[in-house]
């Protein structure tokens, strides 16, 4: 993975330091929409926390999991910035 910044908008993997570790994920507008579908109904935080127990693996979870509420919001807005793409829509709508 390069060091280029990417900037919103990106399709590219985001990666967040945190105190407890590095956390890599996909970007939000590279999510299938099977997943969006499934999750469409669920209230924002339980959208979120499904489609991240979905595509990371256990040891990025574990980050997660060690992560203030401060850090996990934090977190949260520079990934949908990243991606260009609210975590409540589709890269589609």
């Amino acid at each position: 993975m390069s060091d280029e910044q990417t900037g919103p908008g990106s399709d590219e993997p985001f990666t967040y330091e945190t105190p407890h570790g590095t956390l890599t994920v996909p970007s939000l507008s590279k999510m299938p929409m099977g997943l969006i579908r499934k999750t469409r109904k669920l209230d924002k935080a339980e959208q979120m926390f499904t489609i991240l127990e979905s595509i990371v693996p256990d040891e990025a979870m574990e980050v997660v999991d060690q992560m203030t509420a401060g850090e996990f919001a934090a977190f949260n807005d520079a990934w949908q910035e990243h991606s260009g793409v609210d975590a409540g829509e589709s890269a589609a709508s």
